[in-house]
């Protein structure tokens, strides 16, 4: 792309990022994250709402929660599609505790959990 003159944008890597998501590799959504930064390129909330989806995909609790700490931070929405992504990689840890102060945390804002959200 970038041989042709077209500079990639938030939307390419977050495209990018989302199909890597689909295939199960998050190594590369990882390393286009790094990259995206590198270039000078700001992540919007799905960007980073793809980070903490992979991030719990690959098991990685504190990252992913401390990436919706920075989403926070940086004043951006977190989706209702992150908060999922928390939830559940959550309950298949089996830790109710956060799974319950996450959801309470979810209460505060104005989302509203998916059907699936609450059936976890």
């Amino acid at each position: 792309m970038q041989e042709n003159k077209l500079m990639p944008n938030t939307v390419t890597y977050t495209s990018l990022m989302h199909g890597y998501i689909k295939t199960g590799n998050t190594q590369e959504v990882f390393a286009l994250f790094d990259e995206m930064k590198k270039n000078g390129i700001k992540p919007d909330e799905l960007t980073y709402g793809l980070m903490v989806d992979a991030h719990c995909k690959e098991g990685n609790l504190l990252d992913a929660f401390e990436l919706r700490d920075e989403i926070l931070q940086k004043g951006m929405p977190v989706t209702s599609t992150t908060y999922d992504a928390l939830i559940d990689a959550v309950s298949e840890k089996e830790d109710s505790l956060k799974h319950s102060v996450c959801l309470m945390k979810w209460e505060n804002k104005d989302l509203s959990p998916h059907l699936i959200s609450v059936g976890i």
